[in-house]
């Protein structure tokens, strides 16, 4: 919605140049859909040009009909979107296409670490003048386990319950009903969605890194500083960064340490919650590769929540999706991706990967065999609420 917004106001003196720089950084494929739609609507409706910022090859490729390269300010390639990311020239190009997650994944190796049982979440709504006090039901009988050595992945929009769910497994959320079970001995950590929100601007990396073994009653000054200097080494940085603040770092620093902060506390199970979603896709696959390692060593149980499917299928062994709190589909990634058995599953993973310039075609109706064409992303997303609130099961075919 805030997006809308600032594309409103950019729009209200109807400008012949639209620079959008990185306008759906961070949304689910839903609400991407849905910016990119809009942003193709006015082009096509009010001619305007659009200057579109992205490390997003995916979008790029949806979206822009020709595509500049840049690398340390200058122009490395230039040409016809399609021809630039199938056949790229330059090295930097190259690198960007292939930056995927590499090694294997995550695997279970011992017995059960986590199960919820008929998990219902709730928030309390405040009264009002007009509104009356109450609870908000986010999460709904939910059934979710992960055993030692797995890497799980939970997908799902924005407003789903997601960041709702890690809250309550982690205990900083208490309204709920049912039963969270974490094994006895077992601490889980968090790597936060925003790691600059989430590492204390006043106090130097090494004060940050060592503040989790002092928690742990590690009381010797020389020791903590060995491991903390470990594990910069374990996260890809050098001694140096000990002496810095979390302002002098990159975003994709600032995440290693943060995944740092978390592995210090010795966990058998993190939650990673959007570690990602906001970085580049070299720094992303650097991060995604640095889990796989350091899973690989430790041996730990990753939950992995994103929205971005691509990440999902290239490093968990199973995924669960939820849509409106609920799990609708649960299974081994590559079946979930391949069958796209269920009718949120299958709706997401097409928006992820569609790659036509226009959005048209026909929504059916499983059991009715009503069908209703659609001639934009908007139209299309109102036909599946419409049928999934209806109990159906909608299939899209495309034009």
């Amino acid at each position: 919605m805030r997006q809308r917004v600032m594309i409103a106001q950019a729009m209200i003196n109807s400008p012949s140049l639209l620079i959008a720089d990185e306008p759906t950084t961070a949304l689910d494929c839903v609400v991407q859909a849905q910016i990119l739609e809009l942003l193709r609507n006015i082009h096509r409706t009010k001619g305007t040009s659009i200057l579109f910022i992205s490390h997003d090859l995916n979008v790029v490729r949806a979206l822009c009909s020709r595509v500049i390269v840049v690398y340390k300010g200058e122009i490395v390639e230039e040409g016809q979107t399609e021809d630039v990311l199938l056949h790229p020239k330059h090295e930097y190009t190259r690198h960007l296409v292939a930056s995927i997650p590499e090694g294997e994944k995550g695997e279970s190796s011992g017995g059960e670490i986590l199960r919820l049982t008929d998990l219902n979440v709730f928030y309390d709504v405040r009264g009002g003048l007009f509104r009356k006090k109450g609870k908000k039901h986010v999460i709904h009988d939910l059934n979710l386990s992960a055993r030692e050595g797995e890497i799980v992945g939970i997908v799902g929009e924005s407003g789903c319950g997601k960041s709702t769910l890690s809250k309550t497994i982690l205990g900083l959320h208490d309204n709920y009903t049912g039963e969270v079970k974490v094994r006895d001995g077992v601490r889980p950590q968090m790597v936060f969605q925003d790691p600059a929100g989430s590492l204390n601007p006043a106090r130097t990396i090494g004060w940050i890194l060592e503040e989790p073994l002092r928690l742990r009653g590690i009381r010797d000054r020389t020791e903590r500083r060995q491991l903390v200097k470990e594990m910069l080494e374990n996260v890809g940085l050098d001694e140096s960064f000990a002496a810095r603040h979390p302002r002098e770092l990159s975003g994709g620093q600032k995440q290693r340490i943060s995944i740092g902060v978390a592995l210090l506390m010795d966990p058998r199970l993190v939650i990673a919650d959007e570690p990602v979603s906001a970085l580049d896709v070299t720094v992303q696959s650097q991060i995604l590769n640095l889990l796989l390692k350091l899973h690989a060593e430790k041996q730990m149980t990753i939950l992995f929540i994103s929205h971005d499917l691509n990440v999902v299928r290239g490093l968990c062994s199973r995924v669960m999706v939820i849509y409106k709190g609920v799990i609708v589909e649960e299974g081994l990634a590559e079946e979930i991706y391949e069958q796209e058995a269920g009718n949120t599953t299958t709706f997401v993973v097409e928006v992820q990967y569609r790659r036509n310039a226009t959005w048209q075609g026909t929504i059916q109706w499983v059991e009715s065999q009503k069908q209703q064409s659609f001639r934009s992303t908007l139209e299309m997303l109102r036909l599946i609420d419409e049928a999934l609130e209806d109990g159906s099961e909608p299939t899209i075919q495309w034009e």
